[in-house]
C-alpha cells in the first residue's frame, strides 16, 4: 500500500454520509438541514431497509476456516471516518472481505465502489490488513455478487473524498451551492425529489 497519512484528531465523519455525497452532493445538504423529516419514504428506501434485516443485528458465523461477522462497526482515525459494514468475512492468512447488502438486481455503479472503498480504509488500519485487494456488493434480488478492485488507485479516490466533504463540513453556514445538484436518472428514486425540483 502507499504512505499513510499523518495521524489526525478530527471528528469522524459518517461513511455513509461520506457514500451519499459520491452518490449527490445536493441530497447530503438536505441531510445535514434536517430535511429527512419531509422526504418521502418511497419503495426504494422501503426496499433497501428490508434488504438490510437479514444483517441489522450483529452476528458472527463460523464456516470451516472462514469467518463471517454483520453489521461491524469500523472506523479510521488517520482519515475521520466511521461506519458499519453489513457484513465482513475472514478467510485464512489474515484475508478480509467487506461485502455491501444493496436491494435489486445485479449492476454496476460506481458509488458502491466508493463506498467499499472508505469501508476498506477503515479495516486495513484496524486489522493492520494489506490482504484487503477487493470487496463485493451482494444484491438481494437475484442473490448475486459483484466484485470490485480495492487498490491503491481506490485508496486514493477514497481519501480524496473523505477529505472533500471534511472541507465542506468546515463552514459555519451552509450554502446549497456547495453541493451540486445531479439532474439525472439518479433522482428518479430520489427520496428528496420533489424538494430539490422546488
Amino acid at each position: 500500500m502507499s504512505q499513510k497519512a499523518p495521524q489526525t484528531d478530527r471528528p469522524l465523519i459518517p461513511l455513509s454520509f461520506i457514500a451519499e455525497y459520491a452518490y449527490c452532493p445536493r441530497s447530503t445538504y438536505y441531510l445535514l438541514t434536517d430535511a429527512p423529516r419531509v422526504r418521502d419514504e418511497n419503495t426504494y428506501i422501503q426496499d433497501g431497509r428490508a434488504a438490510h434485516r437479514v444483517v441489522d443485528k450483529p452476528y458472527t458465523r463460523h464456516r470451516n476456516a472462514l469467518r463471517v461477522q454483520s453489521s461491524l462497526r469500523i472506523y479510521s482515525r488517520q482519515y475521520g471516518i466511521s461506519g458499519v459494514v453489513d457484513v465482513v468475512e475472514f478467510y485464512p492468512h489474515n484475508v478480509i472481505v467487506p461485502v455491501e447488502f444493496k436491494r435489486g438486481k445485479k449492476r454496476t455503479n460506481p458509488a458502491h465502489r466508493q463506498q467499499l472503498a472508505l469501508q476498506a480504509l477503515c479495516l486495513r488500519e484496524m486489522f493492520s490488513s494489506s490482504h484487503l485487494t477487493y470487496g463485493e456488493i451482494f444484491f438481494t434480488g437475484d442473490r448475486q455478487r459483484k466484485r470490485y478492485t480495492l487498490g491503491d488507485d481506490e485508496q486514493k479516490e477514497a481519501i480524496v473524498l473523505a477529505d472533500a466533504v471534511y472541507k465542506r463540513l468546515q463552514k459555519d453556514l451552509l450554502d446549497p451551492h456547495d453541493f451540486p445538484q445531479h439532474r439525472d436518472a439518479r433522482c428518479d428514486g430520489c427520496c428528496f425529489r420533489d424538494l430539490c425540483y422546488l
